[in-house]
């Protein structure tokens, strides 16, 4: 919809990187962000999986403007 000049979407500075040639991004003012948190009961009794899961979440979002 975006693409088609029908719509408007609020996306990531990520999310942005693969748009078409002929979608206009503009940043937001004020500046925003976000805050993502994970829980677990037991760090040393997660499963492989999620162990996988948080030092992914840490790559892509630690310290990311920074």
């Amino acid at each position: 919809m975006v693409q088609e000049g029908l719509g408007i979407t609020i996306a990531t500075k990520r999310d942005i990187l693969s748009l078409p040639e002929q979608v206009v991004s503009r940043e937001l003012q004020p500046n925003t962000f976000r805050e993502i948190n994970i829980a677990v009961l037991d760090t040393k009794a997660t499963s492989k999986a999620t162990d996988a899961f948080i030092q992914t979440a840490r790559a892509l979002f630690t310290d990311e403007d920074a």
